[in-house]
This record gives structure tokens, sequence and C-alpha cells, in this order.
């Protein structure tokens, strides 16, 4: 082999190496090709393997610690129970005010329990 010979092989090569190294598959192949294969699976291993993810994905997920739960917990009992209860902060209403039974600027429409109450 001469030495031209040489370097055209030379030159051939790095064409080859560079037209491959930039050369990819068309675009979602990769994704068409896994729902292909997964397709062709049976249904039984498909639903174990969802379920295998579900519970791997359930012990993976970081553990919220018993205290912060509780604190939580207490925190909307506590809420619910203030609500339900009717205590609230504010000025001494007077009894006709808390009853509706005082004039009233409002001139929205009135609810059921406020009809009531007016004419009832």
């Amino acid at each position: 082999m001469s030495e031209d010979e040489d370097l055209d092989l030379l030159a051939l090569q790095r064409q080859l190496d560079d037209a491959f190294q930039t050369t990819r598959p068309r675009h979602d192949y990769e994704d068409e090709l896994w729902l292909r294969m997964q397709s062709r699976r049976p249904i039984w291993q498909r639903v174990g393997d969802g379920f295998a993810g579900l519970v791997a994905g359930i012990r993976e997920s970081p553990a919220v610690p018993s205290a912060a739960v509780a604190i939580g917990l207490v925190v909307l009992l506590g809420a619910g129970i203030y609500t339900l209860s009717g205590l609230h902060p504010g000025g001494g209403a007077g009894s006709t005010s808390a009853l509706g039974l005082a004039t009233s600027t409002h001139r929205g429409p009135l609810t059921m329990s406020a009809r009531w109450l007016r004419f009832g």
C-alpha cells in the first residue's frame, strides 16, 4: 500500500466516523419501541409491574414525622371546635343584633334564615 492510499483510507474512515457519530434515530422512536415491547407482554405481568411500581413509589417517599402529623391534627381539631362553638373575638353585640332583629342596611338578597327571622 502506498502512502496516498493510507491517507485516502484514513480520510474515508474519518468521514464514516463523523457520519455515524451524528446519526440518531427519528424523534419518538425510543418511546414507540418501548410501547410496542410493553404491549406484547401478558396483561398479568403489566399489572404486576404497575403494582410493584406503586409500592416502590410509596416506600421511596419521605416519611413524615409522626409529631408533625399529630400537631397538624391538633390544629385542625382545635379550629373545628372553635368554629363550631360560636366563640369568636369581637365587640359585645346586643342580643337583638345577634338574632338578626336589628335594622339592617343590607340591600342584597336575603338568605332563608334571614327571611325567617325578619318575616317569620
